[in-house]
């Protein structure tokens, strides 16, 4: 499989776990083995797993609050033009 992405890879979960293993042991702090959608090989990542998901549901529901301030704001300056 062609390489996509421009993150370091492993070719296994294993060869993964032991380089963040490495790493952590250099350099302090946490890294987490992750199969990416893209290259179908392993990366290490400092986010704690699921982290990811609670982000984009925090972003969807700021889009959404966002959206419906837009469109009552739109809505009262309507109102307002036609009055």
């Amino acid at each position: 499989m062609i390489n996509a992405c421009k993150k370091v890879t492993y070719t296994t979960r294993a060869e993964a776990k032991k380089a963040a293993q490495a790493v952590a042991s250099r350099f302090g702090g946490k890294r987490t083995p992750y199969a990416c959608h893209e290259c179908g090989l392993w990366h290490l990542t400092s986010q704690r797993p699921g982290d990811f998901r609670e982000k984009k549901k925090q972003w969807r529901r700021a889009v959404k609050a966002d959206s419906a301030n837009i469109n009552r704001t739109a809505a009262a300056e309507k109102e307002g033009d036609c009055a």
